[in-house]
Parts: C-alpha cells; sequence; structure tokens
C-alpha cells in the first residue's frame, strides 16, 4: 500500500453511529460542506441492474460509498485526516477507481494512497520530488488525477499544466512550463473507443473441431463475451472462445457481444462458414467434387467447355470413319443425387470424337436416370470448345417439378425444360464423366482443363451438407482425370 514518505501511523476507527447529512465537494484543498435538511423533498434515486456506484473522497482522506463497496481510506492506513496525532502530509486533492475493485487517492504534494485491488505504481516522491517543499519541490500542486482503463497505471496533473505518469500510463505530453490562462483543475483519463477488434472468423469444417479466440480494445478490466447465431454444436465461452463441433456445412451470421468491467458494450456481426468435410474417392467414371449428406433441391455452376486433343486413343478411332466413336467421350455436367444413389438428374455438355479425323461433336443435353440423355439440339456446332456455359437444375415451387437451363454465355444461345423428378436429393455434383453407353463405360477422350467457377447448390428446408468429396478418376489401372487446384469460387479439373 503506498504511504507518503516519513509518515508513521496507527490505526483509529472511523465511528458512524451517526448518519451522514453531508457531502464533501473538493476544490484544489478547499473543503466546502453542503447540508441537506430533512425537510427537502428529492426524488428517491433508482438504482439499475448496471449501476456501479460511487465513491466521494474527502480532503482529510476519508471516503463515502454509496452502490459500491467502501475499500477503506487513509485513516485506515493510521492517519487522523488534516489534523490530529498522524495528519496527512497534504490535502487529498482526486480520486480515480480501478475496474478491478478499488481506488487511488492523491494528494496535494503528490502522494498516493491505494486501496482494494488498485495496485500502488508510484508517485510524485517515486521521481525525487519532494512534495510542495524541500530541496526539490513540485512547481505547482496536485490537483488531479486519472486512472488508465485497465487499472494498470495513472497520470497526476499540477495546477500548471505538468503530468506525472505512472504504471502503464503512457506520457502524452504536457502544458508544464508553458503560460496557461488559468490553473489546471483536473485530468481526464480518454479511453481509446472499446471495440470488437476481431474482424473475420476462420472457417470451420463439418464434424471437425474448432476453436478460436476473439479479441477487443479500448475496455476496462476483464471482459466478458456472448454469441448468437452460433452454428449448433458450437458456443461461446464468457472469455471469447468459440469452440466446439459443428454440424451442417453452411454460412452463419453470428452477432458477437463484449461487455467490460464497467460496462461498456461493443458488438460485431461476423459471417462464420462451415465447409463440407473434405474426402477422397476414385471412381472408373466421374472426376471433379461431390457435397452429400444433405437434402439438395437445386446445383448449378459455370464452366468453359472442353476441346479434345490429339491424338486420341486408338480405341477412340475404333467404328465407321467419320462416324461418332461408340467408345470414347468427355462430358462435364453439374446434378442432383447419383452418388449413393441410383437417383441422378444431370445436365450439360458432352464431346464425341469423329472416328477417323481430328474432329469431335459437341451437343447440350439433359438427362434423369434410369433414362438415357436427351440431347437439346442434334447438332454438332450449337456449342463451341471453349464456350462459357452455365447449367442450373432446380426444383421449382411446385414439388417433383424440376427445370433444367442450360446457357451458352459465348454465343447467346439458351436451351430449357421442365422434367417431373422425385429423387431423394442426396447429393450435388460438378463433374467430367467419362459417359455410359450400351456397352458400359466407355474411355475418357483426352480433354483440355475445365474450370468450374461459382460452384452452388441449394438445400431443402432444413436440409443439410456435412461431406465433401473429391473424385479421381481411374481407367485401366491410370488415373486419367482429377480436380487439380481450387480457389474460394471455382476448381478446375484436368486429363492426367
Amino acid at each position: 500500500m503506498g504511504l507518503f514518505p516519513g509518515v508513521q501511523g496507527v490505526e483509529l476507527v472511523v465511528r458512524k453511529a451517526r448518519p451522514i447529512v453531508a457531502i464533501v465537494l473538493l476544490a484544489a484543498s478547499l473543503s466546502v460542506m453542503m447540508t441537506v435538511h430533512a425537510s427537502t423533498r428529492l426524488p428517491r434515486a433508482r438504482l439499475s441492474s448496471s449501476h456501479y456506484g460511487y465513491v466521494l473522497a474527502g480532503a482529510g482522506g476519508a471516503t463515502y460509498s454509496f452502490g459500491s463497496t467502501n475499500y477503506g481510506s487513509t485513516y485506515s492506513d493510521g492517519l487522523t485526516g488534516l489534523t490530529g496525532a498522524h495528519p496527512l502530509s497534504a490535502p487529498v486533492v482526486a480520486i480515480a477507481t480501478d475496474p478491478a475493485g478499488g481506488y487511488w487517492m492523491a494528494a496535494k504534494d503528490g502522494g498516493v494512497f491505494n486501496f482494494g485491488n488498485a495496485a500502488f505504481h508510484g508517485s510524485t516522491y517515486s521521481y525525487g520530488i519532494t512534495g510542495l517543499g524541500g530541496s526539490h519541490p513540485l512547481s505547482a500542486p496536485i490537483v488531479g488525477m486519472a486512472a488508465t482503463p485497465g487499472g494498470n497505471g495513472y497520470w497526476l496533473a499540477g495546477a500548471d499544466g505538468g503530468v506525472f505518469d505512472f504504471g502503464t500510463a503512457s506520457f502524452l505530453g504536457s502544458e508544464g512550463g508553458k503560460s496557461i490562462p488559468a490553473p489546471i483543475v483536473g485530468i481526464g483519463g480518454m479511453a481509446a473507443k472499446f471495440s470488437i477488434t476481431t474482424t473475420s472468423l476462420p472457417n470451420a469444417t463439418s464434424n471437425q473441431a474448432y476453436s478460436t479466440t476473439l479479441s477487443a480494445a479500448g475496455g476496462a478490466g476483464t471482459n466478458t463475451w456472448s454469441a448468437t447465431g452460433l452454428p449448433a454444436g458450437l458456443s461461446m465461452s464468457p472469455s471469447g472462445v468459440i469452440s466446439g463441433m459443428p454440424g451442417n456445412a453452411g454460412t452463419a451470421s453470428v452477432v458477437v457481444t463484449v461487455t467490460d468491467q464497467g460496462g461498456q458494450v461493443a458488438t460485431a456481426r461476423l459471417t462464420l462458414t462451415t465447409n463440407p468435410q473434405l474426402a477422397t474417392s476414385v471412381s472408373p467414371n466421374w472426376s471433379g467434387y461431390i457435397v452429400q449428406n444433405g437434402a439438395f433441391n437445386g446445383v448449378s455452376a459455370t464452366f468453359n467447355v472442353a476441346g479434345l486433343t490429339s491424338p486420341q486413343p486408338s480405341v477412340c478411332n475404333t467404328g465407321s470413319s467419320g462416324s461418332l466413336s461408340p467408345n470414347c467421350a468427355t462430358a462435364e455436367w453439374v446434378g442432383v443425387d447419383g452418388a449413393n444413389n441410383a437417383d441422378l438428374i444431370q445436365a450439360g455438355v458432352v464431346e464425341v470424337p469423329v472416328v477417323g479425323t481430328s474432329s469431335y461433336c459437341i451437343q447440350p443435353w439433359w438427362e434423369i436416370l434410369p433414362a438415357p440423355p436427351t440431347y437439346f439440339t442434334n447438332s454438332c456446332n450449337a456449342v463451341a470448345a471453349g464456350d462459357s456455359v452455365s447449367v442450373d437444375v432446380y426444383e421449382t415451387t411446385t414439388a417433383n417439378l424440376w427445370e433444367i437451363q442450360i446457357k451458352d454465355n459465348t454465343n447467346g444461345l439458351s436451351y430449357s425444360t421442365q422434367q417431373s423428378y422425385a429423387g431423394p436429393g442426396a447429393s450435388a455434383e460438378w463433374i467430367v464423366e467419362a459417359p455410359t453407353s450400351s456397352q458400359g463405360i466407355m474411355t475418357l477422350s483426352p480433354y483440355t482443363p475445365v474450370t468450374f467457377t461459382n460452384p452452388s447448390y441449394s438445400l431443402a428446408p432444413l436440409g443439410g451438407v456435412d461431406q465433401q468429396t473429391a473424385v479421381v478418376m481411374v481407367q485401366n489401372g491410370s488415373e486419367v482425370s482429377a480436380p487439380i487446384k481450387s480457389t474460394s469460387n471455382s476448381f478446375t479439373v484436368a486429363y492426367q
């Protein structure tokens, strides 16, 4: 506990046998008594749950608490106020509170007293100054005191504008030694704006442990955190840690709130994205990405139409010259179902080599298993290699009635149809495929890389998704097609 140098004290008791009917107002070292008479009718103050009370300090070092804890006074240190056997060296002129529970009092000569949890960080005597007299006196008496927001330091101010810093309080300048029009009468510590400094949340992964800690600045004392809108399986601790194991993939708008020990409140709205669990599987005819274990009612993407490269495998040239190869093809499409069931609704573009030439036929199509594909046009020139094509497959507002749309963004041609489909919607896919004929799975024709941009899906009400699978195509024991790179809104599938 910080005491004035050279003062020896004995413990005294402050008696409270009679009610206090005076408020001590401090103006430098002058004590003014204001009496509130019983006949004066004043409204009763109403204290809310957020009211923390206050403490008054007397020039003699006495303290008076209202709605808050009294942590003691200079009398607790054995001093006897302004007179008596052990008087103060100088009157108390200021008080500052610590959010951790406690307060400091500063005297006119630069001495500091600490009470409760308020730590003693020093006084002007710590600088070698000898109070109001002595060999190194203050240039002017101390008139004010302010604490840092966290209570780890404080400033003292002199009547001449001089400032003394203690603990973590930083010296930012003063008016000491300058000409000022009137004496300084106090100092106020200005806290930084209380705010949440975390601006984004790291992505989570479905069914995997997640933990991240948020931060705030400008508050006083200990912060208490809470959050609304977190995905199921996650929670926030009072210390600001979001943790747990999220379930379904998706995007959540999370509102986080932090309250400091002084009652300041800051809020922020942050986005938390939960990605599906990533797995890898091998297929004889698919390559790309699948999301599953959901309730899907729509899928879409934009992709560049593949071109077939030369030379094609010899099996692709088996058949009548000038006819479409019965053995080879490449198709890129989006669809719903088919990953783990026999149902499937899909639409896209297919490229088939022309036997005996370097040419190939490109056609837009749609398919609902178990029926064969339906081509929107018999022309092999309606879509060209390199064209940007957007495909959208989704259930309309009429149950089991689906809309299938293909638009060539390069030449402006569009194709659409509505079809009945009652599959479970258990998966959604963005695939480069080796198609299947009546003879079985065809050989994948070598192709130029296909980039799927903005691959998206929609979910039925209460639907979710918890797994994402990268699919690699393997034929005859060799990897022939696989996803090779991805960004936040695209991925590329390439021939290997």
